[in-house]
């Protein structure tokens, strides 16, 4: 009924071209919804996953870390013990040193 004379066609077909400029804005911000809701999704699981690794290693993967270490403190301190007496030398040194530095640090200790 629109298309009976010239200006109807002319009206008909800018419409037609507005529908489809119109479809394909749509289409456009439908294609960036999507790939914007599977970014999303990827770093959510992401994020899950790390949260995941983060306590199984933080309640079993450190503390079965930390028993290793102690025993193997454990093994190692006799040989430790081998080199005390140089340690304690260095100490009594360190104390000597302080304490002639800090005459208040002897003050308080006798005074009590």
């Amino acid at each position: 009924m629109v298309e009976n004379n010239e200006q109807g066609k002319k009206a008909r077909r800018y419409f037609i071209k507005c529908e489809k400029v119109l479809m394909q804005v749509n289409n456009n911000l439908m294609m960036q919804f999507n790939r914007a809701l599977l970014e999303f999704e990827k770093f959510s699981d992401l994020a899950s996953q790390a949260g995941r690794t983060l306590n199984y290693v933080g309640k079993q993967l450190k503390p079965q870390s930390k028993g290793k270490l102690d025993a193997l403190s454990q093994r190692l301190q006799p040989m430790l013990n081998l080199f005390e007496p140089e340690n304690e030398k260095a100490d009594s040194i360190r104390q000597d040193k302080s304490a002639s530095s800090n005459p208040k640090q002897q003050s308080k200790g006798t005074d009590v």
